[in-house]
């Protein structure tokens, strides 16, 4: 009896083993997001969008590195709501590193050697910061101000006749790589050695710096002085609701690149292995982006699609 109860157990084991090794694997999740052309000549070897930014869905900016046989160049593209037409020649090229769009016809691009300029909807007119040789990394514009990150602990300053050169003891101990602000403010994530990380803020003439909570904070957008987020590559969020920055984790150990805030219910992150992550009002929640290749860039339109940029550009479906 006990060999039959063995003999059993040995049958009913295999049985389990082998429903186990031929149940087929679970089906991916269905792409949010599809491939997108742009007018790329034939000898284009490799892409690289780095920059989308725009002010609406039918003007919309792309900066992108671009291989071609020996060389890399830097390209620029232009969305008008039915199609992306190639702009490169009209920027001038120490001017393609970062661009901020007011309207379709006040534009602020900058680059190379504290180059920076400036659109007016028919022409680029090219500004040259005075004894400033290092390269423009971002820049954030209101009308006639302008502020630009320029790596190290400082930002330039157009204040629409000159640009100064800022080093507030805020920035102290910091690289500026990335700002943002409104019609009120400017925010600027600082990295120091403390495990608190901070947000240098200009207000009203007066820099002010506030803890936030720990994570290395690198991103920072908005959708207004009260609907502000920050976001680090070690799974840190905070938002701004105009009083106080709250915790909402994102995801640990995937680096985030790039960040577009449309609303209080409506911002995405990008990031390695094709993470795209969406705010819903709640928390935030991965997109299925349909690629494992990493994306640096992202444009969320307040009422339209948003934009993803990695080696290809993506559009929500």
């Amino acid at each position: 009896m006990k060999k039959l109860f063995c003999a059993l157990g040995s049958f009913l084991l295999s049985i389990s083993s082998c429903s186990k090794t031929t149940q087929p694997p679970p089906a991916p999740e269905p792409a949010e997001w599809l491939p997108e052309s742009l007018p790329l000549r034939a000898d284009v070897k490799k892409l690289w969008i780095n920059v989308i930014r725009g002010t609406a869905t039918d003007d919309i900016w792309l900066l992108a590195n671009v291989n071609l046989e020996r060389v890399q160049e830097r390209w620029v593209f232009h969305f008008d709501g039915s199609q992306w037409t190639d702009v490169t020649t009209q920027l001038p090229a120490r001017a393609r590193t970062a661009v901020f769009p007011i309207s379709k016809t006040d534009v602020w691009a900058v680059g190379a050697q504290g180059t920076a300029a400036h659109y007016d909807g028919k022409t680029w007119t090219q500004h040259q910061i005075p004894n400033f040789y290092y390269d423009f990394v971002d820049v954030f514009a209101r009308g006639r101000e302008v502020w630009v990150a320029a790596a190290g602990a400082r930002v330039v300053h157009y204040d629409g006749q000159a640009w100064n050169v800022l080093t507030p003891p805020e920035l102290a101990e910091t690289s500026v790589h990335e700002l943002w602000g409104t019609a009120q403010q400017v925010l600027i994530p600082v990295n120091t050695k403390d495990t608190m990380k901070h947000i240098a803020r200009y207000r009203g003439g007066v820099w002010s710096k506030e803890p936030v909570g720990p994570g290395g904070l690198t991103l920072i957008h908005g959708s207004s002085d009260t609907d502000i987020w920050a976001l680090s590559r070690q799974g840190q969020g905070y938002h701004f609701d105009g009083t106080s920055w709250k915790s909402f984790p994102t995801i640990d150990k995937i680096s985030l690149w790039s960040l577009s805030v449309a609303g209080p219910d409506r911002a995405l992150a990008v990031g390695d292995k094709g993470t795209i992550l969406r705010w819903d009002g709640h928390a935030w929640l991965r997109s299925a982006s349909g690629t494992e290749a990493q994306l640096v860039s992202v444009y969320a339109p307040t009422g339209g699609k948003a934009l993803v940029g990695g080696d290809r550009l993506y559009r929500q479906k």
